[in-house]
């Protein structure tokens, strides 16, 4: 009798200690789920920017009003069902582009600045085809008389004559050389100049429009991944060309920032021929799965073949 009641014991003094296992394993299971809500609900941005496609995919919506006032909304979800937060999504007014990749002359308004004007070389990196503007270099203009980055405030864009390139040497970054033919007729206005490029609208005669033919979808921040890629670009006489490029880091930014992505030129060919990404490239469109995703905005100081990019939907336009 005794036997069985040590027995007996032992049988619950075990499933005691299952139970405070259990309890306290649940327990842990429990603040590591509310951590994990806490983290996607704090770092889930409150307002996203998705293309009218992106944004019909996320919705099962077959049409998207886009260039409204209507507010637009999508939900996250933990595991697909379990609401977590209600996100405000920003439409962007297009959702295909004219696919640049040409150099484009810009002699821009320098803001707040009466009667001082600057000029510059870069290559064109989209056109809406709705209305003609257009998003070229990626960047910030410099003023090279105090080595200052200004904004702009209108000025015209022109064709450009590309007479060859001086090819990285010793990593002092090479140029592309050109001559911004300012005396000819305005391909089109600037309407701004900011950190993220110039934009502006193409005449109707404009040249680029004729030049320039191959109408792409794009795709926001949200789905470009590392992996292959294709940069257009123009070198000698005008001539584009894709390269073949790496997409080698993407940055989550919740906001509008510069240096997205890391990218690095594996075209052996356009390697030899330049010795690395050129001044005068930058504005050069990134293509990624059939989808124009960046633009190329620098060259890295350490590395010619490396160089930073936007994400398309931060371009100016």
């Amino acid at each position: 009798m005794r036997i069985v009641l040590l027995f007996v014991d032992f049988i619950n003094l075990h499933i005691l200690n299952s139970m405070k296992f259990w309890k306290s394993t649940l327990a842990v299971l429990f603040f590591v789920f509310i951590g994990y809500i806490t983290f996607v609900f704090v770092y889930t941005p409150d307002k996203i920017v998705l293309t009218e496609t992106e944004y019909a995919i996320l919705t099962d919506k077959k049409e998207v009003a886009a260039g409204t006032n209507d507010t637009h909304y999508i939900t996250t979800k933990l595991f697909g069902f379990i609401p977590i937060k209600r996100v405000a999504v920003d439409i962007l007014p297009f959702d295909n582009v004219i696919v640049g990749g040409v150099s484009i002359g810009l002699v821009g308004n320098i803001e707040n600045e009466e009667d001082e004007k600057i000029s510059g070389v870069g290559i064109l990196s989209f056109i809406n085809p709705q209305n003609n503007n257009f998003s070229a270099l990626g960047h910030q203009m410099t003023d090279f008389d105090n080595n200052k980055q200004v904004n702009l405030s209108g000025g015209s864009v022109y064709a450009v004559e590309t007479i060859g390139i001086e090819k990285t040497n010793n990593k002092k970054t090479g140029v592309i050389k050109s001559i911004l033919k300012s005396s000819e007729k305005p391909e089109g206005s600037i309407k701004k100049g900011t950190k993220f490029g110039v934009s502006g609208c193409l005449y109707a005669d404009s040249e680029f429009l004729t030049r320039l033919s191959q109408n792409l979808p794009i795709s926001t921040r949200y789905n470009v991944k590392s992996g292959k890629a294709i940069l257009r670009t123009s070198l000698d006489n005008n001539k584009i060309e894709d390269v073949e490029c790496q997409i080698i880091k993407t940055r989550y930014q919740s906001r509008k920032a510069d240096k997205s992505m890391v990218i690095r030129i594996t075209d052996k060919d356009f390697l030899e021929r330049t010795g690395g990404i050129l001044h005068g490239m930058s504005g050069s469109p990134i293509i990624q799965n059939g989808h124009l995703v960046g633009i190329l905005t620098h060259a890295t100081t350490h590395d010619p073949a490396k160089g930073y990019a936007v994400y398309i939907d931060f371009a100016e336009i």
